[in-house]
């Protein structure tokens, strides 16, 4: 078994591992999909623009990749003493002894820096890593306390993660489609101030979602928009599961990151990554291909 430091090209793993890091529940209250979208990111900005004082580690077993860890340096709050903290360690497959390794890599890398001492965090659930961190003489430290408080004066209005969110209507004619659906429905419609032939459409209040109408010329058929986290990992989520990207991620001032993408039965569909601005009534992008 081997232990490097990790490469750009070793992103696609890392985050396909980032999933058993709730297997045994999500810390601090948050829900799975937090934990995974949060960590996906802070791992693949890890990678991508490495620090000097932070490690990324890869084991390769049999010349496969087998785990990874992530560890940051920290000071400690009493003495300003330097320490190395185990933010993320993960394996392909528990039982090898791959976590070990990666644990010994670790501690090898601080002891170089003059490090006295390694931390890392475990949820109450996991019972197993509890044991296993044990029988490397990690002890507890201090219990970490959680208290979600309840939300006093302005909340800001948040996105629901993989929610359908927007949707888009082609028309041959827009301002014969304008007309049906303003009739039949009573949607209030209104072309967009920006340089694209795009109608907004609010259709009405209470639970649902608005949309637009673009000429058919920008898009070929009916598309929703879904709500994502972290857009660069539900790149890698369409990819791994047999989907397809079909335009470049793009940012839209003051609502977020978007891109096209389409699943496996060829369907067309968007993600949007919301940066706190406003979603509904936006458009995503335009693009002139069959779809």
């Amino acid at each position: 078994m081997t232990v490097r430091g990790a490469r750009a090209g070793d992103v696609p793993f890392v985050v396909g591992l980032v999933p058993r890091f709730v297997e045994h529940g999500a810390a601090d209250g948050h829900t799975p999909d937090e934990v995974i979208a949060g960590t996906a990111r802070v791992l693949r900005d890890a990678i991508e623009r490495p620090q000097p004082d932070d490690l990324v580690l890869i084991a390769e077993q049999d010349g496969e990749r087998a785990g990874f860890l992530y560890a940051v340096t920290d000071r400690d709050f009493f003495t300003r003493e330097r320490y190395l903290h185990v933010s993320e360690i993960v394996v392909a497959r528990s039982g090898a002894g791959v976590g070990a390794r990666l644990m010994e890599a670790a501690e090898a890398w601080a002891q170089e820096r003059g490090y006295r001492i390694v931390t890392l965090n475990v949820v109450e659930e996991n019972v197993p890593a509890q044991r296993f961190y044990a029988r490397l003489g990690y002890a507890p430290g201090h219990r970490h306390l959680v208290k979600h408080l309840p939300t006093v004066g302005h909340q800001e209005a948040t996105v629901p993660s993989h929610r359908v969110i927007h949707f888009e209507l082609p028309a041959d004619e827009p301002e014969r489609a304008i007309a049906f659906y303003r009739d039949a429905f009573g949607w209030e419609i209104r072309k967009w101030d920006g340089p694209l032939d795009y109608w907004t459409a609010k259709t009405g209040a209470g639970t649902g979602i608005d949309g637009a109408f673009l000429p058919r010329a920008m898009l070929r058929a009916t598309t929703n928009t879904i709500a994502v986290d972290d857009l660069d990992a539900a790149i890698d989520r369409v990819h791994r599961l047999g989907g397809t990207v079909t335009s470049p991620p793009v940012v839209i001032p003051q609502v977020g990151r978007f891109c096209y993408a389409a699943d496996t039965e060829g369907n067309a569909f968007g993600m949007m990554q919301h940066d706190g601005g406003e979603t509904v009534g936006q458009p995503t992008a335009s693009r002139n291909e069959d779809r």
